[in-house]
């Protein structure tokens, strides 16, 4: 286990109290985020090498990694920290030197602990696709590897170079099936299947070259605009001054705005793909894999033409 001392946790969460000595009461959740974070985030192998490494297991990969931890698993384990299982019910833990907090100060405790939480996993995600070679060689290839970058916008803070979320991961992964759905119909319907593929490929492997980063910016926010529509056409979100809210609108005033962004960003996304196609088309010995395509076959067919060598042919009624 990466976690394994109550100062180790202490140093993530410091409102803990004296009592804390060890983490034997938080176990249970420190593994669970544990086992979240090697599956989602770092892969087996990164997170096997990671608890095996000889030495004092300290470094900026080792921070990162234990803010996860910590702060994940002090979101899993407290609505069971302050209440235990009788055979009566569920009681709440009397202690007479201490009073409850409010539910006010509760709700605003555990949201700025997911806000965190968020910003620490983006900040790892951020160091892996930089870190050295011994960590990126092991997290490459992995499950989990594959799937952060399953989509062409990959993170919060790649979506927030479109459209600003502020490190909302909670609110990307809420968006990740509507980019998900843009990418696999309306970008793959305009510039291949196999070539946007080919696209979130070398960006998962960082081989990125001058001709794919000279339209990237253009299909990214096409692909945040046309999610962002989606989400706010089925009013599973909102927004409000800039802001997005995992809300739908609560008022025929907000719905009436939102109808009006949804429309604009539906229009600004097709005008983005437009101007790709158009780029794409304009130098296609530059893009084989996207010139190979039947999309670009199809977007060139000029039909049929008939000519002086062509024989005839005759076709009767049956």
């Amino acid at each position: 286990m990466l976690v394994t001392t109550i100062d180790q946790f202490r140093r993530v969460l410091p409102n803990l109290d004296a009592s804390w000595d060890s983490t034997e009461d938080l176990t249970i959740y420190i593994e669970s985020a544990e086992r979240w974070l090697k599956n989602e985030i770092l892969g087996q192998e990164l997170y096997d090498y990671l608890n095996t490494t000889s030495g004092t297991q300290e470094g900026e990969i080792y921070t990162l990694c234990r803010n996860v931890i910590v702060l994940h698993s002090y979101l899993l384990g407290q609505p069971d920290l302050d209440t235990i299982q009788t055979k009566q019910g569920l009681g709440v833990v009397n202690n007479q030197q201490f009073s409850p907090a409010s539910r006010d100060r509760s709700s605003n405790l555990l949201e700025n602990v997911k806000k965190r939480l968020d910003t620490e996993v983006e900040e790892l995600i951020e160091y892996l696709e930089g870190s050295p070679q011994e960590y990126k060689d092991k997290w490459k290839g992995s499950p989990a590897h594959e799937k952060i970058f399953e989509t062409l916008v990959y993170s919060s803070r790649d979506f927030s170079e479109y459209y600003e979320i502020f490190d909302n991961r909670r609110l990307f992964l809420k968006l990740r099936s509507d980019l998900k759905a843009v990418e696999t119909t309306r970008l793959a319907n305009e510039i291949s299947q196999a070539y946007l593929d080919e696209l979130r490929d070398k960006q998962k492997d960082g081989q990125l070259t001058e001709k794919e980063t000279a339209i990237l910016p253009r299909l990214k926010y096409a692909d945040v605009y046309l999610a962002m529509a989606s989400a706010l056409y089925t009013e599973r979100i909102s927004i409000k001054d800039d802001t997005i809210e995992l809300t739908g609108p609560n008022s025929a005033f907000t719905r009436s705005a939102n109808r009006k962004i949804q429309q604009d960003f539906y229009r600004l996304g097709g005008q983005l793909i437009n101007e790709v196609v158009t780029y794409l088309n304009d130098h296609i010995d530059e893009y084989p894999t996207y010139a190979d395509s039947d999309v670009y076959a199809r977007k060139t067919y000029d039909g049929w033409v008939n000519d002086d060598e062509t024989d005839p042919m005759f076709v009767s009624p049956s």
